[in-house]
């Protein structure tokens, strides 16, 4: 695989449906940058929540990316990703210890990284897995964030391409911002979530989330999930479908708009939490998800100052 410096976006026929979740949710102070926290249901009221999508494809030129290219059996790239460690829940009631192991994340020789969730004794957790994100070496904002991706399927899994605000450790969560840009629940595998989150004080989130129908499965092929963030208009696609938009008039009321500033990736592959439950007896171990690439680009004709690397 290799890169390019730029792209056209032309969406191909629509194959598949979205649909709205939309709620609030109130969740401790002491998560902090713990979580890719799931969509939950509330008493929110939102402007305009099932507003039609307005989106053009663009022209993008690419600022930063790994294409998982290398010798099957190595770790990612240092100089791209640090590993985040530990088996302590992540504010998400998650069971598994995420390590880094070749054996729970490691290129395939094929152009992929692979994320590989174990039924091991890990720590003190009965599961070993990874999570890679970018902070400290690659945070941006505004542009075109995209993973080609195939994920998985089996109940209690929970693998996720997002991106959280840089400010995670001084401002907290939610107010930081995040905006999970694909999460799967894989007792659901036709279905993906994309949310998009943000406070309307300190500790309350008021979330939006939308699902985009995959009937044949995610982890029947690979897709690329994008979120196409502009100052004032976040767009989520699935295959180049737009799917979901947030603008400062359709945000949920009295929430904030913290998509101003710098967000790092993140990827993972969790088991158990609060968004799917816990694994049973069906679930496949071990598990995978491949990741074909991930880039971030930004608009062509934009003044390129929204990276900080």
């Amino acid at each position: 695989m290799s890169s390019t410096s730029s792209s056209t976006s032309e969406p191909a026929p629509l194959t598949a449906a979205r649909r709205w979740l939309l709620g609030l949710a109130v969740v401790p102070a002491v998560l902090g940058a713990a979580a890719c926290k799931p969509p939950s249901a509330g008493d929110g009221l939102y402007e305009d929540p099932h507003g039609p999508v307005s989106w053009t494809p663009g022209t993008w030129s690419l600022v930063w990316a790994d294409e998982f290219d290398g010798d099957a059996g190595t770790a990612p790239d240092p100089t791209r990703w640090v590993h985040e460690l530990g088996e302590w829940g992540w504010g998400n009631e998650e069971l598994q210890n995420y390590t880094d192991s070749l054996t729970n994340a490691a290129l395939d020789g094929a152009g992929n990284l692979v994320i590989t969730a174990r039924a091991e004794a890990s720590g003190t957790s009965a599961y070993s897995s990874a999570r890679l994100r970018t902070k400290g070496l690659f945070e941006r904002a505004y542009g075109r964030f995209e993973a080609r991706m195939k994920l998985t399927r089996g109940r209690g899994l929970w693998p996720a391409f997002w991106i959280m605000g840089n400010d995670i450790d001084t401002a907290g969560w939610p107010s930081a911002g995040e905006m999970d840009i694909v999460e799967e629940r894989g007792a659901e595998p036709g279905i993906a979530y994309g949310s998009i989150h943000g406070p309307t004080t300190p500790t309350r989130d008021a979330p939006v989330t939308a699902v985009y129908d995959i009937p044949e499965g995610v982890d029947a092929d690979f897709h690329v999930y994008a979120v196409e963030w502009d100052p004032d208009d976040i767009v989520f696609l699935c295959d180049e479908h737009p799917y979901l938009q947030i603008t400062p008039a359709r945000r949920p009321v009295n929430a904030r708009w913290v998509y101003d500033h710098p967000f790092y990736v993140i990827v993972n592959l969790a088991v158990g939490g609060l968004f799917g439950g816990p694994p049973d007896a069906t679930t496949p171990f071990p598990s995978t998800i491949s990741i074909d690439y991930v880039r971030v680009s930004a608009r062509a004709q934009a003044n390129d100052a929204g990276a900080s690397d």
